[in-house]
């Protein structure tokens, strides 16, 4: 059994039948109070690493990430757990939209705690502002566009 220990939440899923990406799924669906999967053991307990290199057991960041097709600049913006690997599926042609558009290179990423705040700025960089904002942080030197928008 492989472990998860994510706060107070102690996860013991079986890698053979759950992938990385399910295991956060669950989590995340876990400290929401839905339900994502079934067959899992979860019990609830006080815990914190011994050790700093275990925070990277315990942690999880998600990404949010715009990738721009090298064929006709059309650009797409996702959010993901592994960014190299999503991108890897994107020039694959694994995703609808983006499968016309090949090959795919990765413009700009930011990293968030927790899914909640990565699928706000998620819909941010999707609206014309957002766009704008890139644009503007795209074109500066060195990337900076002064504070970031709310």
């Amino acid at each position: 059994m492989f472990e998860i220990r994510f706060g107070p939440l102690y996860l013991q899923p079986d890698l053979k039948k759950r992938s990385p990406a399910q295991v956060a799924k669950l989590v995340d669906a876990l400290c929401s109070g839905r339900s994502a999967f079934t067959g899992v053991l979860v019990r609830i307990q006080s815990w914190a690493p011994e050790k700093p290199e275990q925070f990277a057991q315990v942690f999880f960041m998600v990404t949010v990430y715009v990738i721009e097709s090298e064929k006709d600049g059309i650009r797409y913006t996702g959010m993901a757990l592994d960014t190299l690997h999503r991108l890897k599926e994107h020039n694959a042609g694994k995703s609808r939209f983006t499968k016309g558009y090949r090959p795919w290179r990765i413009i700009y990423t930011e990293q968030h705690p927790d899914w909640e705040t990565a699928r706000k700025r998620e819909k941010y960089l999707k609206t014309n502002a957002g766009k704008v904002w890139l644009q503007k942080w795209l074109s500066k030197d060195e990337g900076c566009a002064g504070s970031l928008p709310a």
